[in-house]
């Protein structure tokens, strides 16, 4: 084997690694492409999930606010009403009444 064969088969050899290669590579990023897909999906779904969760937490909070505000309002305005002294007019408005 002289030279010119040798470097011819190792030309050969270097197309056909670099066919397999590309051909290889070409593929990957469609796999890579589909499965960033579906983890971004999976992700997507997750937070959808935590955000249901937490709506369904401050709906809880707030019915349970309004409950205690429910049970605390009339007491609150039946105790204002009897701690109000009754007031008296003022001069300024008797004078006023007077008047007209």
């Amino acid at each position: 084997m002289d030279l010119d064969e040798m470097l011819r088969e190792h030309q050969r050899w270097l197309d056909k690694a670099h066919k397999s290669l590309t051909s290889a590579a070409a593929g990957a990023p469609a796999d890579l492409t589909q499965s960033r897909i579906e983890q971004l999906h999976a992700r997507i779904a997750e937070l959808e999930r935590q955000k249901e969760r937490e709506v369904r937490r401050y709906d809880a909070a707030i019915t349970e606010l309004q409950g205690e505000l429910a049970v605390v309002s009339p007491a609150s305005q039946a105790n204002d009403a009897a701690l109000k002294p009754e007031k008296k007019p003022s001069k300024k408005a008797k004078a006023k009444k007077s008047k007209k």
